[in-house]
């Protein structure tokens, strides 16, 4: 062997250990970044599949918040006589309304049949 060989041997014999550590830690790093970028493929690629089965329902209703109030029997009652109250004027003011629309129609019929038996006379 040549000089410049034994002495590239030599050195490469002083600096094997840290070599192969480099080695070593360079093997991990590539197998770990790896491993992440296919989980990484294998989640995206999982979501996709759920989401365009409709498994993951998108539902604004369970972000709100839920309030829950406590009435004594007194404020129960005054809420249901209160509720009642309301739907009785609603009945009552159907009733009316249905009542003029009713009268309307037939003045409409009149007006119309009047107005015939106007342009009889005028036409004799």
């Amino acid at each position: 062997m040549s000089q410049k060989k034994v002495d590239q041997y030599k050195k490469e014999k002083a600096n094997r250990k840290k070599i192969i550590a480099r080695q070593k830690r360079i093997a991990v790093l590539r197998t770990i970044v790896v491993t992440l970028i296919v989980l990484a493929f294998i989640v995206y690629f999982g979501y996709s599949v759920l989401d365009r089965t409709g498994v993951i329902k998108k539902d604004s209703s369970s972000e709100t918040e839920t309030t829950v109030y406590t009435l004594s029997e007194d404020e129960i009652s005054k809420a249901w006589e209160n509720y009642t109250a309301e739907e009785e004027t609603t009945v009552a003011e159907t009733t009316v309304a249905e009542d003029t629309s009713a009268e309307a129609e037939t003045t409409a019929s009149e007006v119309v049949d009047e107005t015939v038996v106007t342009e009889d006379a005028v036409s004799e």
